[in-house]
C-alpha cells in the first residue's frame, strides 16, 4: 500500500507500509476476533465474562484495523498499551517490542503521512 508522504521525505514521495506494522496489525485483528468469538461463547454460559470480553474484542478490532490502515492515533494507543504491558510484568517483552517499534523513525513517518 502506497501513500503520499508529507514528512521528512518531502512532498510527492511515496512510502510503503512497514512490514512490522502489517504483522502487528494482522495479529491485533486476529486477537480481536478470538476475543469476540470467546466472548460470544461466554455470553451463553457466563454472561458477565462475555459482556466484558465482547467490547474488549470490538475495541481491539478497531485498533487493529486502524494500525493496519496507518492511523497515527492507533500508533499512539499501541505505545500506551505497550507501556501498560510493561507495567503489568506479564507482557513485558511484548510491551518493550511494541514501544520500541512504534517509535522508530520510519514507522512514525509512515503514520504521519497524509491519509
Amino acid at each position: 500500500m502506497q501513500r503520499q508522504a508529507t514528512g521528512p521525505m518531502g512532498s510527492g514521495t511515496t512510502m510503503e507500509r512497514p512490514l512490522g506494522v502489517t504483522i502487528i496489525g494482522i495479529l491485533q485483528i486476529l486477537g480481536a476476533i478470538v476475543y469476540i468469538l470467546v466472548g460470544t461463547v461466554f455470553v451463553a454460559y457466563a454472561p458477565i465474562i462475555g459482556i466484558i470480553l465482547l467490547p474488549i474484542g470490538v475495541i481491539a478490532l478497531i485498533i487493529g484495523i486502524s494500525v493496519f490502515t496507518g492511523k497515527n492515533w492507533a500508533r499512539i494507543l499501541m505505545i500506551i498499551l505497550g507501556v501498560l504491558d510493561i507495567i503489568s510484568i506479564v507482557g513485558i517483552i511484548i510491551g518493550i517490542i511494541i514501544v520500541v517499534y512504534f517509535r522508530r523513525q520510519n514507522v512514525v513517518a509512515y503514520f504521519k503521512q497524509n491519509k
